[in-house]
């Protein structure tokens, strides 16, 4: 989805795509912001905590398993800084997201030919024997 006069993606690319791909079915959502934070703590601090979720722009995520009746558990009153995540309503919103997305990029001739290109580009390619 990166544009074709942008070599790499940022932080902004990655928040956009889940605000217009990943849907949950339901009343509560997630936000690309609190997706992200959510990656990032993951990958980079091993926790649960990012010191941007203290500025109220977003909340923590807790999983839950399938035992979870909501997709998305969200209660103020216990607390508004975090939600709760069914693991399997997640993937769920996400491969559902890429569906739409190769939807949407495969009915665009000009965005094919891009991700071509990039792909031409990341695949290594060995002679023949």
């Amino acid at each position: 989805s990166t544009p074709a006069n942008k070599k790499n993606q940022d932080c902004y690319d990655f928040i956009e795509w889940v605000d217009k791909y990943v849907l949950f079915e339901g009343r509560e959502k997630l936000t690309g912001l609190e997706l992200y934070i959510a990656r990032c703590v993951i990958l980079h601090s091993y926790s649960d905590y990012s010191s941007i979720m203290s500025m109220g722009d977003c909340r923590k995520i807790e999983y839950t398993d399938q035992s979870n009746p909501d997709a998305i558990g969200y209660n103020p009153e216990e607390s508004d800084k975090t939600v709760k995540v069914s693991v399997y309503a997640l993937s769920d919103a996400f491969f559902k997201g890429l569906d739409r997305f190769f939807e949407y990029l495969f009915s665009n001739n000009e965005k094919v030919l891009l991700v071509e290109k990039r792909l031409d580009e990341l695949t290594l390619k060995f002679p023949a024997v």
